[in-house]
């Protein structure tokens, strides 16, 4: 196993709430190779299956743990699995440029973190493009891949008819300028978490993750890499059982691609869930995970835990660690 030790703790500053772990402890960062690029992963747990997790859009291992709602995450899936999490190509702790990986790319990326930890068969969880990504790997490598979930998955991104998603090409570049400009800001905060884009916590913690995820050239980047995909010809492909969630009212991604998946996919399950929010960490989190449990295990969890960081962020950042001590017992 390749890699080495990040810095102790992982990034700190104004504004970000750091979590003391109770059932999990803050990884170290390795490294897998796939031709030239090396591939930033950490795993956590010691489950009895192997959980691969690829959160949509542009990431940030070491920043991952500086929320209290996402640390609760990650430490639901641990709960049950070796969860595995990485950074794409192109952002965050691993190689950087200006480009974002292929969805072709993605699965070679994928399979040389498989290869890396000796995984035969995995269990795959990926939101955005990254369910875009496992969905072609499941179809690519069937024989690596034991099921598949995908929240807010998008299956072409562009707009097509039969998807109701408007999609202007003549304002594509229009847009990722845009996005280049107020990359590192709040602005796209209302449209991933509305009902907690005026947490002053949530919005320091946004804004400095994306600045360390990629640059404003890298953001825009890859924006325009979201107009080129397309994994509806590979669907028919995909053997896996594949659970299919999305959250019915979030503007990040539109219902339709959901009910595309489900319904193209030969083995799938969709399950729909009330709210706005794209990012699964905030909101009825336990709900989707109750799913996503059963759906990887074969068994519902007996009792859901109150996440109340999961709906609730810190504004007192001096209480906060202690709240989330009392919360915990």
């Amino acid at each position: 196993m390749r890699g080495g030790r990040g810095p102790e703790g992982g990034p700190s500053g104004p504004g970000l709430v750091s979590l003391p772990m109770s059932k999990v402890e803050i990884p170290e960062t390795h490294y897998a190779r796939n031709g030239s690029i090396n591939l930033a992963y950490q795993t956590i747990g010691h489950g009895p299956i192997d959980v691969v997790f690829l959160s949509g859009g542009l990431s940030h291992l070491d920043y991952s743990w500086q929320l209290p709602p996402v640390v609760r995450f990650i430490e639901r899936f641990s709960s049950f699995s070796r969860l595995v999490i990485y950074d794409p190509r192109g952002c965050g702790l691993s190689d950087r440029s200006t480009e974002p990986a292929t969805i072709a790319e993605g699965v070679s990326d994928a399979i040389a973190i498989l290869d890396e930890l000796g995984i035969e068969r995995a269990n795959l969880f990926g939101q955005f493009d990254g369910g875009s990504t496992f969905l072609a790997l499941a179809a690519a490598h069937p024989d690596r891949v034991n099921k598949v979930a995908v929240d807010g998955a998008v299956c072409r991104f562009a707009g097509l008819e039969d998807l109701l998603v408007p999609f202007d090409r003549r304002d594509a570049e229009a847009t990722a300028a845009g996005m280049e400009s107020i990359w590192g800001g709040t602005g796209l905060l209302e449209l991933v978490a509305p009902n907690h884009a005026d947490d002053p916590v949530l919005a320091r913690w946004f804004t400095s993750v994306n600045r360390a995820a990629v640059s404003p050239a890298g953001a825009a980047a890859w924006y325009r890499h979201l107009g080129e995909i397309d994994i509806r010809p590979v669907l028919s492909e995909v053997a896996a059982p594949v659970l299919v969630t999305n959250r019915a009212d979030t503007r990040a991604v539109d219902r339709s691609q959901a009910l595309y998946l489900a319904e193209h996919l030969p083995d799938a399950r969709h399950v729909e869930f009330p709210g706005e929010d794209y990012f699964l960490w905030v909101g009825d989190t336990d709900a989707v995970l109750d799913e996503v449990e059963e759906f990887f295990t074969g068994k519902r969890p007996s009792r859901t835990p109150t996440r109340a960081l999961a709906t609730v962020m810190f504004t007192d950042i001096v209480g906060s660690t202690q709240q989330a001590a009392d919360l915990d017992e």
